[in-house]
């Protein structure tokens, strides 16, 4: 059986192994037949769960570490309480998905306000385009949420940004059919009674593109110098 996990499973799951061995250390009754299961179901939701709250997120099977925990301490509390421990499980679930769809409205709600505020200074932006400063401007500025309706404010906000990029930016190839692609489709929606959702597709290709520039800006290729008549 293959096992899948991700590079954080790797380090949170040492942390917790090395945890469990300190507890050991100092309170090896922690690890009786009473205690055991108890124990390494606190360690794995206790631990995983800090980790994930700081950004370490690691997966088993794509389970988060903390959720296999709080089935840990189900299973246990399930011997002593019976039936009524499953829920143990299904609250932190509950618990956790409130929690992420939260902070990813605060994430899109703090992105939506740097956006707007950075869009006047992409479109007055004078220096050289093929520079870490341009790309990470038009990042800062193009605003593609996943999960929300778009709408005639996001679509005007984001068709000044393409806008901007298609005219000061010296693009080729795929940059600049992505770019393209994108302004279609903001002009499209924007003559609709009801914009479409963002094609998820297009947002990913985009996000792609410009990580790359920031990484490496291009620059075009300089035309070779026309001959003087003779």
């Amino acid at each position: 059986m293959v096992i899948i996990y991700n590079l954080w499973a790797l380090l949170v799951g040492a942390i917790i192994a090395f945890a469990g061995m300190m507890l050991y250390t100092v309170a090896p009754a922690a690890f009786n037949e009473a205690h055991a299961v108890w124990s390494i179901g606190i360690l794995i939701t206790a631990i995983s769960g800090g980790a994930e709250f700081v950004g370490l997120r690691a997966r088993l099977f794509f389970l988060p570490f903390w959720f296999i925990g709080t089935v840990v301490l189900g299973f246990a509390a399930y011997t002593q309480f019976g039936i009524v421990a499953v829920l143990i499980p299904l609250v932190s679930a509950v618990a956790a998905v409130w929690w992420l769809i939260r902070s990813s409205n605060k994430r899109q709600a703090q992105n939506w306000t740097k956006a707007q505020a950075s869009v006047s200074t992409l479109k007055d932006f004078v220096g050289d385009t093929a520079t870490l400063e341009f790309w990470k401007l038009v990042r800062d500025c193009l605003y593609l949420p996943q999960h929300r309706e778009m709408t005639t404010e996001i679509l005007t906000h984001n068709l000044q940004v393409a806008e901007a990029v298609l005219a000061k930016a010296r693009l080729a190839g795929n940059d600049l059919v992505a770019w393209d692609t994108l302004e279609t489709y903001l002009k499209r929606n924007l003559a609709k009674p009801r914009p479409g959702s963002m094609d998820y597709v297009l947002a990913e290709h985009l996000g792609n593109l410009i990580d790359a520039q920031i990484k490496s800006p291009t620059r075009s290729a300089v035309p070779p110098p026309i001959p003087a008549a003779a």
